[in-house]
């Protein structure tokens, strides 16, 4: 029986011994009793980085500045297209006749230049040039629409002046039946904007006018030769506006 004891505290001292050299070499392991249950632990996801809060508002900041100044300059581009040379306030009804050395092609079928006012007349820039030759004794520009206007409700406006020196013209508007209304105007070696109402005459249809001239001759104004006119814009509005 002792003989048993020792034995058995032998083979304990030596499990012990076995056991640690075990838990030495490959590191201690658990023991788990038979009815432990081992529940596996899951496998955890990466957690995705949060969003630079800071860094996302500072570029929707931006983008709205950029947005609002990008919609001002829009803004305010098309105004000055539309309506660069007039000098106060005119509104969306304002129709452009010629501007910045283009004709409006939409309203406009033809330009032309007539008598002394041929040999030497131009497009030069954003100007229409006019030039009186002073052979024949009429120079004129005309401007015939693709429709009729209606001049009782219409203003005419342009932008004009002459060299040397202040000269004279006459504005004639022509109806479908060949009739011609005339006004005379003054014209300054500065650029003006002329503001043209007409009224109602039994004879002329304001309702029906198919062209819009200048006549600067010298028999028929008393214009020297080489008298030199120059439009920048012409233009239509409505008269209650």
């Amino acid at each position: 029986m002792a003989n048993k004891t020792m034995a058995n505290e032998i083979e304990s001292k030596n499990d012990v011994f076995h056991q640690e050299i075990i838990d030495t070499f490959f590191g201690k392991v658990e023991r788990h009793d038979i009815n432990t249950k081992i529940i596996p632990v899951e496998s955890q996801k990466p957690q995705k980085k949060p969003k630079n809060l800071y860094l996302s508002s500072i570029m929707l900041v931006l983008s709205l500045i950029f947005f609002a100044t990008g919609l001002l300059y829009f803004i305010s581009a098309k105004v000055s297209f539309n309506f660069p040379y007039l000098p106060f306030n005119v509104s969306l009804n304002y129709t452009k006749i010629f501007s910045s050395g283009s004709i409006n092609y939409d309203n406009v079928e033809s330009l032309a230049f007539d008598g002394d006012a041929k040999a030497k007349s131009i497009m030069q820039g954003d100007c229409i040039k006019m030039v009186n030759s002073g052979t024949i004794g009429s120079a004129k520009v005309k401007f015939k629409f693709k429709s009729t206007m209606d001049f009782s409700k219409l203003n005419l406006l342009f932008m004009i002046r002459s060299e040397p020196g202040p000269r004279a013209a006459t504005l004639a508007l022509t109806d479908t039946l060949g009739n011609t209304r005339r006004a005379a105007i003054k014209i300054s070696p500065s650029w003006e904007m002329k503001n043209m109402t007409f009224s109602d005459k039994n004879y002329f249809d304001l309702k029906k006018v198919s062209s819009v001239s200048i006549e600067f001759g010298t028999s028929t104004i008393g214009n020297s030769q080489g008298t030199e006119i120059y439009i920048k814009e012409i233009g239509v509005r409505r008269a209650d506006d």
